[in-house]
């Protein structure tokens, strides 16, 4: 889940820039004040370009993710045969890819987009992986320092795990599809070089592998 981000900022506004009492320096503080209230026209024009140019390209890089989204789920749509593993692979790959992308995003700009990460959740809890995968495959995989979207967690080979900045003494073990970390347990949607996603409950948690 991403983290909630406070934006409100706060303006000071104050009516009282000069006094009545000193008129022989009123014109020199007015003249200050209408300059930083209204800036020439010059800047204001380049002011609203770019304020248009960043806006535009927040537009239109969502824009492409929910296009990418949508592509993925439709070509999934089509497999043959239906639901077979190379395509659900294919499709939950795909589906990490925008979600990388999004929370990359939210990282630079603070900018979420809760309905189509929302919607890539969905599709990623009716996915999971299948239950006779190969279990010592995954162990190996695991093996090393995951990124989410609020912190670093390190998967030792000795079966410890825990966050990066803090003690890493809890046990891991893999069963089938099953993440079994000190007695609770999630089903592993997608564990491979690059992307570590599991479900547990009616939540879905997306990590990313940190390159050494």
């Amino acid at each position: 889940m991403l983290p909630k981000v406070d934006s409100n900022d706060l303006l000071y506004n104050s009516t009282a820039f000069w006094r009545e009492s000193h008129p022989v320096r009123r014109p020199m503080k007015s003249r200050l004040w209408h300059r930083r209230r209204f800036p020439d026209p010059v800047m204001r024009r380049l002011i609203k370009v770019i304020v248009a140019i960043l806006v535009a390209g927040q537009v239109s890089a969502q824009t492409v993710e929910k296009q990418d989204f949508e592509a993925a789920r439709q070509e999934f749509g089509h497999a043959v045969p239906p639901a077979n593993e190379k395509a659900r692979l294919t499709y939950v790959t795909k589906l990490a890819q925008v979600a990388d992308r999004l929370v990359s995003d939210y990282r630079q700009s603070g900018q979420r987009n809760d309905e189509l990460l929302g919607a890539i959740n969905s599709e990623l809890q009716e996915h999971p992986a299948p239950k006779d995968v190969n279990s010592k495959e995954l162990s190996q995989l695991l093996i090393g320092k995951w990124e989410s979207p609020r912190r670093t967690y390190v998967f030792r080979a000795n079966g410890k795990w825990g966050n990066e900045d803090g003690p890493v003494d809890g046990n891991w073990r893999i069963q089938g599809n099953q993440l079994i970390e000190d007695g609770s347990r999630g089903t592993i949607i997608l564990l491979n070089r690059d992307y570590f996603i599991y479900s547990s409950k009616d939540s879905v948690f997306f990590h990313s592998r940190v390159k050494e």
